[in-house]
């Protein structure tokens, strides 16, 4: 028994030793928040059919925008799409009326 007790004080004590010693990282693997000037990208869901903007459509519009605030913005890519369903130009008009809608929203929210 009195072997036991000390077997097992003498692996809380290992354990305990490896506790102690506090490591810092290298300098190299110290990760830097991103700059918020850099290219981003979002996605906007749309009802079925509809070009209106829902509220998290404008929610996430509104942050988007709110991260650039400030930034040297020189192009703005806005890409409108449609599923299959309906004809082509239906489709085609539907994705054009949503990247608008789209672009409306970022330009209205700075």
């Amino acid at each position: 028994m009195k072997r036991l007790i000390g077997v097992a004080g003498i692996a809380v004590a290992v354990g305990l030793s490896g506790c102690g010693v506090t490591r810092f990282m290298e300098r190299s693997a110290v990760v830097t928040e991103p700059s918020p000037c850099t290219a981003k990208r979002f996605e906007v869901y749309f009802a079925d059919s509809e070009a209106r903007l829902t509220e998290p459509a404008r929610q996430a519009i509104g942050m988007a925008a709110a991260q650039l605030q400030g930034c040297d913005i020189r192009k703005v890519q806005v890409l409108g799409l449609a599923d299959a369903r309906g004809g082509a130009t239906a489709n085609l008009s539907l994705s054009e009326r949503r990247a608008q809608a789209v672009a409306e929203a970022l330009t209205a929210a700075g």
